[in-house]
């Protein structure tokens, strides 16, 4: 791959090591390509892309030569080389090793259990562990782990300890193999038909099932070959068939008389579907409500990608409006607050206007018209500071249900056999020195949402907000 002189990069100071002579240097980058592997030399006139499609590397090391770098990509040991004299690279690989080891399980359990206790009793972020006592905790629970048979038998007995403590953002966890994965058409059926094959119900827009005109009445009668019995798990016969092209046989009625059969591939997921088809829904909810005067945007999560896309969605959606809906029901967090408050709060100092054209505030990508926020409790962690945030600034009306009440900073910590541990190490409060931790934050307009009004599509929450969003503007 060519080299890059021009590019500005940015990184974790965790993630780089240079070689034993300081010439060269490796790094994980987080901005162009996000989480692959870069190469530089020292005077940083030649940047290098080794990696991509977000190998997220780990664990960097260098030879004693200085030629060969190794670093953890996924589950596997991945190794560059070059050429000293000039940095290009001369190769890439995969190291592979088989190691025979013999292990004391006991032993082994008695470390992790240690570990495990001790991290918290060091790291947990409340010196007073929730007034609870963390060393007759452990004497409660570690003959419990070592007793245990299984290793889920031993995180289970570690997570009612942790339990013990009463707080979020802590867990105990080891990934595990594969399995069976099911493809996906991108249909959802009438689960009333009880008749052969399946009654399509509705249709994700951009789904396999779209792209190949079916529609919502259509009946799939067989999926490679295999009739579909009334009353069949017809899902089973998607199994392992993502990304796979396979047949399957479809009719506009039960009879089958007008069948004819699609070639078609099923999707590993339709998650993100199913997200933007609900995120088009309630902009065109907010759209119709408001008169065209709202723009409408949601924020999915509280990581890099998100800010991006709110930066986006924010001058895209609140282009010539009178106000903007901020939705975060459902986000899980991350670490982007900040980033994101900065564009909706900051002191304005002045203006520009050419000829026929709405003036132009400064500072520049601050949004300055009406705001509300729709919240409710499956807001998590960075999802209930931002909220906190936007309060304190005082930035519009905030709607829904009190937010979940998980709000602690965490890191995640490998034990001996590569599980890993939480240690929640950052307490998070208001300027009254509250602690949001197991204390939700609470909306300003009040609004529960009913499921026999979702499955109908109504929306009392983003209505709700609407209404006073509206109202404000009048």
């Amino acid at each position: 791959m060519p080299s890059i002189s021009t590019v500005s990069t940015s990184a974790g100071y965790d993630f780089y090591a240079q070689t034993p002579d300081g010439h060269y240097y490796a790094f994980r980058d987080r901005s162009l390509q996000r989480d692959n592997l870069w190469l530089v030399d020292w005077k940083g006139s030649s940047l290098t892309q080794v990696s991509q499609g977000g190998s997220d590397p780990r664990d960097l090391y260098w030879d004693q030569d200085g030629k060969t770098c190794y670093y953890i990509d996924g589950r596997r040991i991945s190794s560059v080389s070059i050429d000293p004299d000039s940095g290009d690279v001369t190769g890439r690989g995969v190291v592979g090793f088989s190691v025979r080891t013999t292990v004391n399980t006991p032993a082994e359990r008695a470390v992790m259990f240690t570990e495990a206790w001790r991290l918290l009793l060091n790291g947990f972020y409340d010196p007073e562990f929730h007034g609870v006592d963390w060393a007759a905790i452990r004497d409660k629970y570690e003959p419990l782990a070592m007793a245990a048979y299984t290793e889920e038998e031993f995180r289970a007995v570690v997570r009612e300890m942790l339990g013990e403590l009463s707080a979020s953002h802590l867990g105990i966890y080891k990934w595990g193999g594969g399995g069976v994965s099911t493809g996906r058409l991108g249909v959802y059926h009438d689960e009333r038909y009880d008749g052969p094959g399946v009654l399509v119900r509705k249709v994700i827009p951009d789904s396999p099932a779209e792209r190949e005109r079916i529609v919502a009445g259509d009946y799939i009668l067989s999926i490679a070959g295999h009739e579909i019995a009334p009353g069949e798990n017809y899902h089973k016969l998607l199994e392992d068939t993502a990304a796979d092209e396979i047949l399957i046989e479809v009719a506009s009625s039960a009879g089958g008389r007008d069948r004819r059969e699609v070639r078609i591939r099923p999707v590993g997921s339709v998650r993100t579907l199913v997200y933007e088809d609900r995120v088009r829904q309630r902009r065109e909810k907010v759209e119709r409500l408001s008169g065209g005067r709202l723009g409408y945007l949601h924020i999915a999560g509280m990581g890099t990608g998100n800010l991006f896309q709110f930066e986006e969605d924010l001058f895209a959606q609140g282009k010539d409006k009178d106000g903007l809906i901020v939705d975060i029901r459902g986000n899980g967090g991350g670490s982007v607050h900040d980033g994101i408050l900065r564009y909706l709060d900051r002191r304005v100092y002045g203006y520009t206007m050419s000829r026929g054209r709405p003036p132009s505030y400064n500072p520049l990508e601050l949004y300055t018209m009406p705001l509300a926020l729709v919240i409710d409790e499956s807001c998590y962690s960075d999802a209930e500071i931002f909220p906190m945030g936007w309060k304190a600034l005082g930035l519009g009306p905030v709607v829904g249900t009190p937010t979940f009440g998980a709000v602690i900073g965490t890191n995640d910590v490998p034990l001996i056999d590569g599980t890993m541990f939480r240690v929640p190490g950052s307490g998070w409060y208001d300027l009254t020195g509250r602690n949001l931790e197991n204390w939700g934050i609470e909306p300003d307009v009040r609004v529960d949402a009913v499921p026999e009004e979702s499955s109908e599509g109504a929306d009392a929450q983003l209505e709700r907000a609407v209404e006073v969003l509206m109202r404000q503007l009048d």
